[in-house]
């Protein structure tokens, strides 16, 4: 029954933006109110809609790993990290993963700017893949099955 399934159709309006409209899968959009509510407007091409569905796609498992990994990452660090050095360790890994970011939109920029927007993501894109392999084929850490049981200090108990 189509009446019991929704439809979703995309519109591009007149000033750029983007519109879902979520309808009853028999319903049709009456041009007279869609045109007074929102203006003018026109159906995206199905392959647009395809493309930013793959990037919101590609946006939330991003996310979720990134979240995924730095748990572990963290929780890594921080069994293998005597506790007097802890503020230590976290205030150096900190900095050594922002002081990059802006040689690295500088340089991004450059890149941009003299051989095209793909040469920044590419080149981002392979180094992403060389550091996976490399983790993958060289670290250690691949290898880890447990945390590493942490020698007692005599400053930690009380």
């Amino acid at each position: 029954e189509p009446g019991r399934i929704a439809k979703t159709l995309a519109f591009r309006l007149s000033d750029g933006r983007d519109v879902l409209i979520v309808a009853r899968g028999d319903a049709r959009i009456d041009n007279v109110k869609f045109k007074n509510a929102l203006g003018k407007g026109k159906m995206l091409a199905p392959e647009v809609v395809a493309a930013r569905s793959a990037f919101a796609a590609m946006l939330l498992c991003f996310g979720v790993g990134a979240v995924l990994l730095m748990i572990n990452f963290l929780s890594l660090r921080q069994a293998v990290t005597p506790t007097p050095l802890l503020g230590r360790m976290t205030s150096i890994m900190r900095w050594l993963t922002l002081l990059p970011a802006g040689p690295g939109a500088l340089l991004g920029g450059w890149l941009g700017e003299h051989f095209g927007l793909g040469t920044p993501l590419w080149l981002g894109a392979g180094l992403a893949v060389l550091l996976a392999l490399w983790v993958a084929v060289l670290s250690r850490l691949r290898e880890l099955r447990r945390l590493p049981e942490v020698v007692s200090d005599q400053r930690d108990s009380p």
